[in-house]
């Protein structure tokens, strides 16, 4: 007789860790998301030609990031470490949630300029090693802004006790070199050693204490700096757009494209005029929030030649930088504090809702400029998917909506989808408003990995003012199908 016995058969299933929509961050009590910064500042003796920095921008770019920290929360923490043959890290005692400890102390930007005082190579090995000792311990969302023109080299001179303990095989072939041929083989070696160290366990640490990296190559760093940088961004942030290279005079322009905005603040307003050939222009705007502090900035695309003066009206009154009244108000210059303006801001606490002007005038032409409105708030977004977890090939709702600001509507929203390998990996131009101030998107993802949200909100259908967020997902393979086959025995 036969007999028939039943035996499944189960393709073998990769298990992941099932879907997991925010990221670890610190909030504080409102909920609101904590940033800490370490800003890497390049004042090696390349810093002050033509393919550096000539302009003298780096000053003021270090007030720009302090600016937007402390614009989006008290509780964000930042230092500033410059770097050549050595660091010097400010505030001594490391992170600080007082900026203005540290832009007190930006004189020394330009005083390492005129003195050499830390040398004048670029050695980024030794930046980075502070770097990860000031943000090794700190939990939530911390980040590091690389400004520099070089790739690394380690002073074999001046600093050579710092390269004699990471290096010391190197460093003995160096000093017993005859010629100069071999002297400069060694120095290219040790050169080559410190990038290797950088790409292996420096971006190692760095992943594993959860970093996100923004470096930005000024226009003269070689091809091998400028490849070194990239793949920080790719391999460490795992956004190719975190990284940009650009010409030292649009530095400031730079970091506010490339550096994500602390996900606490509304772009108010943006207006810009881009050309000159005016001596009178008007930009205007209404608040209709809620909002903690807003700071109103403008971005000059050089110091303007010919005097210029603008008003702010605001229904509370009129505003000059001559007569900020309850108005706190500051200028960044160049020339790293001692040239003409490249931006001046004006922060209001509590800004009333109602309706905003600002009218510029000149006794000559106006310089293009940008207006850049962006104001604190208790609103952020929070992102949900279904099905969660999700599988690959699997069509995927993603649904954002705003907690927080009662009166903050979305109306519009768009995201990109960033691969492991830091490339986009698909785009949701349009989400579909749904119930209770919420928006949803459709995305398929096509392989398993982790994969980076990048949503940006507007609440105005001229998308101009508007939030943003960021959020991983994690999605599993898709299931094997489970088979039953009835195998006949005898």
């Amino acid at each position: 007789m036969t007999q028939i016995r039943f035996m499944p058969i189960i393709a073998v299933l990769l298990l992941f860790v099932c879907l997991d929509i925010s990221l670890a961050k610190d909030t504080d009590t409102e909920g609101n998301i904590s940033v800490k910064m370490v800003i890497l500042l390049d004042r090696s003796g390349s810093m002050n030609w033509n393919t550096g920095d000539p302009r003298g921008l780096s000053r003021a770019a270090v007030e720009f990031l302090l600016d937007q920290l402390e614009l989006a929360s008290p509780d964000n923490r930042a230092a500033l470490v410059l770097f050549a043959s050595r660091t010097e890290i400010i505030p001594e005692d490391g992170l600080t949630d007082n900026m203005d400890n540290i832009r007190n102390q930006l004189d020394a930007v330009s005083a390492i300029e005129k003195n050499s005082a830390i040398g004048l190579e670029t050695d980024l090995e030794l930046a980075l090693n502070d770097a990860l000792r000031l943000l090794g311990n700190e939990k939530g969302g911390k980040e590091i802004v690389l400004i520099s023109d070089g790739e690394p080299q380690p002073d074999m001179r001046h600093s050579y006790s710092r390269v004699i303990d990471r290096y010391p095989f190197l460093f003995q072939k160096f000093v017993k070199a005859k010629t100069k041929k071999l002297k400069q083989k060694y120095r290219e070696k040790i050169n080559q050693a410190s990038i290797e160290n950088i790409m292996g366990a420096q971006f190692g640490a760095l992943e594993d204490t959860g970093v996100e990296i923004y470096p930005i190559a000024l226009s003269g760093m070689t091809s091998a700096g400028e490849e070194l940088l990239r793949k920080m961004a790719v391999e460490i942030t795992k956004d190719e757009s975190a990284f940009i290279k650009i010409k030292g005079n649009n530095l400031v322009a730079a970091l506010d494209q490339t550096v994500p905005k602390p996900e606490t603040l509304i772009t108010v307003h943006r207006d810009a005029l881009k050309s000159s050939g005016r001596d009178t222009w008007e930009t205007g705007f209404e608040v209709a929030w809620t909002l903690q502090q807003m700071r109103i900035m403008f971005l000059y695309s050089s110091p303007p030649s010919h005097d210029i003066t603008w008003q702010l009206h605001t229904p509370q009154g009129l505003v000059t930088a001559s007569s900020p009244g309850t108005c706190s108000y500051m200028a960044a210059k160049e020339k790293n504090g001692s040239g003409g303006k490249i931006f001046e801001r004006i922060f209001i606490d509590n800004p009333p809702p109602g309706n905003y002007s600002i009218s510029f005038s000149s006794t000559g032409f106006i310089t293009p400029v940008n207006v850049i409105v962006e104001g604190r708030t208790n609103a952020y977004i929070i992102i949900n998917a279904q099905p969660d977890p999700t599988e690959a090939g699997t069509p995927t709702d993603i649904f954002c909506r705003i907690k927080g600001g009662h009166n903050i509507v979305l109306k519009q929203g768009k995201a990109r989808i960033i691969d492991e390998s830091g490339h986009i990996n698909g785009l949701i131009e349009n989400f579909v408003a749904q119930s209770n101030n919420t928006l949803m998107g459709r995305w398929v993802p096509r392989r398993p990995g982790t994969y980076k949200i990048k949503f940006t909100g507007y609440m105005d259908n001229d998308r101009s003012q508007y939030i943003t967020a960021r959020r991983q997902i994690l999605v599993k393979p898709r299931s094997a199908v489970k088979l039953q086959v009835s195998i006949p025995t005898f």
